[in-house]
């Protein structure tokens, strides 16, 4: 247990932006935070899955932000999974310039 506490508190700072961030505001992302600090001190066991402990303070954020406000932590959780889809593809194909098109009218041509 006392390996798990040193690597919880190695990943708090990363969790701690990681919850700023998300949110969008340093006060609330502290919230957030606290409020995770919380629950892991209450029931450690929490954390104690198959799964990475990095994983594991994720998912443990996204289960208190998306019970405080359902809307807005789905709005963000989405542009956030847009934005790594987005990543791992990498940048959309450049766009190539269209061909001008010429339209002759009473005598002028117009581009």
């Amino acid at each position: 247990m006392a390996e798990t506490r040193s690597e919880v508190a190695a990943m708090l700072p990363m969790l701690r932006q990681y919850a700023r961030t998300l949110t969008g505001k340093p006060a609330l992302g502290d919230h957030y935070f606290r409020i995770c600090l919380e629950l892991i001190v209450e029931n450690p066991r929490r954390l104690s899955s198959t799964d990475s402990l990095q994983s594991e303070l994720y998912r443990l954020f996204h289960y208190v932000w998306s019970r405080a406000n359902p809307l807005e932590a789905r709005h963000r959780t989405l542009l956030a999974t847009s934005a790594e889809r987005w990543r791992q593809s990498g940048p959309p194909a450049p766009k190539f310039a269209r061909p001008r098109v010429q339209v002759r009218a009473v005598g002028r041509t117009i581009h």
